[in-house]
């Protein structure tokens, strides 16, 4: 899906899924220099903040602005669906729901740019953020941030019930595990035989049924659908919410669901979570073991993008996250509960 063909130094032809990472860090370099220039602003400096499922720069301009610069090397986002993204962070921006960065509009006022990345044979897109100050929550939040959080995805979910799209934006329905996106793990693969393979399959079929009822019980909107602590920022007592390219048309249960996976602690965490949400608004009709599949669920999507992920350093992750997996699930599929902290698991990241 993504073994994209191209060409770089040397006039050697190659796929940017096979470039080392440092290859693909200084590929992705030349490119990003020359953006910034797309949205009207003059980069005196551009450092690289990560690159994993997407890249993102700090950009800090000529004139004393900085910003957030995505380029979509993973996400394969149509174009509407980046406008959904956009539209709705602007007016989460200003209506104060939460504190988020404020899209920056190219000097067509599109929003995104679209550029050529060499060894990538498809139009890659790119957005800019105003930047936000602070640092991220990471995996093992403070119990108050974790509390603010569930606050913030609260006031967010209230403020999509009403919020419409724009002419010509769209979303993907958060109404199956793997979202529509290619089956991988049903493809030939080095690392997963037949027993392998089973478990995956027919977790995704317990997930699947419980997804639809949830996406089919509840009203949905617009969610963020990957709030998680490297997603948020804390400065100054102030929480702050980013990275929108996981934007998607759901429910409040299922956005709940996606922030608890990250939790290493599916006990007070998950606790604190739910009651700074319950301090805003009603948490949503939760039936029993619909917060496991939904976990699987989540499980499952992370790897079926693993497997062809472009970014080495996140290929070299599959193997203990494959084998970590297969044992999470087994788990569900045997007891109904989904969790981290099984028997067998190996470190990885």
């Amino acid at each position: 899906m993504f073994a994209t063909r191209g060409r770089l130094d040397q006039n050697v032809l190659v796929n940017f899924v096979e470039l080392s990472p440092a290859a693909q860090v200084r590929t992705l370099r030349s490119v990003a220099a020359s953006l910034p220039a797309a949205f009207g602003v003059e980069a005196r400096r551009l450092r690289l903040i990560s690159q994993s499922y997407n890249a993102t720069y700090r950009v800090d301009a000529a004139d004393g602005r900085r910003f957030a610069m995505r380029i979509n090397i993973n996400s394969r986002r149509r174009p509407g669906e980046l406008l959904a993204e956009v539209s709705w962070v602007a007016a989460l921006a200003a209506s104060g729901t939460v504190r988020v960065p404020r899209p920056e509009p190219t000097i067509d006022g599109s929003y995104v740019a679209w550029t050529e990345v060499p060894s990538i044979d498809r139009p890659i897109p790119a957005v800019l953020y105003s930047w936000l100050d602070g640092r991220d929550l990471g995996r093992q939040p403070v119990a108050t941030r974790v509390r603010t959080l569930g606050a913030a995805m609260a006031r967010m979910h209230r403020q999509a019930a009403d919020w419409q799209l724009p002419p010509g934006a769209e979303l993907t329905p958060f109404d199956r595990p793997l979202l529509g996106d290619t089956r991988h793990i049903d493809e030939p693969h080095d690392l997963i035989d037949a027993g392998i393979r089973r478990t995956l399959v027919e977790a995704e079929e317990h997930a699947a049924v419980v997804m639809r009822r949830v996406f089919e019980r509840e009203r949905r909107r617009i969610i963020h659908a990957d709030l998680h602590g490297g997603n948020v920022r804390w400065h100054r007592g102030e929480l702050s919410v980013f990275d929108f390219d996981d934007c998607l048309l759901g429910t409040p249960t299922e956005d709940l669901a996606t922030s608890i996976y990250y939790l290493d602690d599916r006990g007070a965490a998950e606790e604190m979570l739910t009651a700074g949400y319950e301090s805003v608004t009603p948490l949503p009709p939760i039936a029993d073991g619909d917060l496991d599949a939904l976990l699987a669920a989540r499980n499952l999507l992370i790897l079926n993008s693993l497997l062809v992920h472009t970014s080495r350093a996140m290929r070299d992750l599959l193997p203990a996250f494959l084998h970590n997996t297969v044992i999470k699930l087994r788990g569900y599929l045997d007891e109904g509960v989904y969790r981290h902290d099984r028997p067998g698991l190996v470190p990885f990241g």
